[in-house]
């Protein structure tokens, strides 16, 4: 494993946070919730850069294939990325 910010090999490991599910992946059960597969939370700090990351990655398509904020579902976030940009 490497850093993804600075490509350094040492990476320390912080602790372990338990198999979570993927957050924003809602669910109109409660049993639906229960069996959302889980993935390992390690995170990772690098020796030399002190970027953070974890252990192991969950497969983007896992992440974002039914990711909620979407630009054209969420109006609200692109008035308020643009208010940001203008501010910037």
């Amino acid at each position: 494993m490497f850093c993804s910010a600075c490509s350094e090999t040492t990476l320390e490991e912080l602790c372990f946070l338990g198999d979570i599910p993927l957050c924003d992946d809602f669910r109109k059960s409660k049993e639906d919730s229960a069996a959302l597969r889980k993935h390992p939370i390690t995170p990772m700090i690098c020796a030399r850069c002190n970027h953070i990351e974890l252990k192991l990655k969950p497969d983007c398509s896992a992440v974002y294939d039914n990711y909620l904020y979407r630009p054209k579902h969420s109006s609200d976030l692109n008035a308020h990325f643009k208010s940001y940009a203008e501010s910037a």
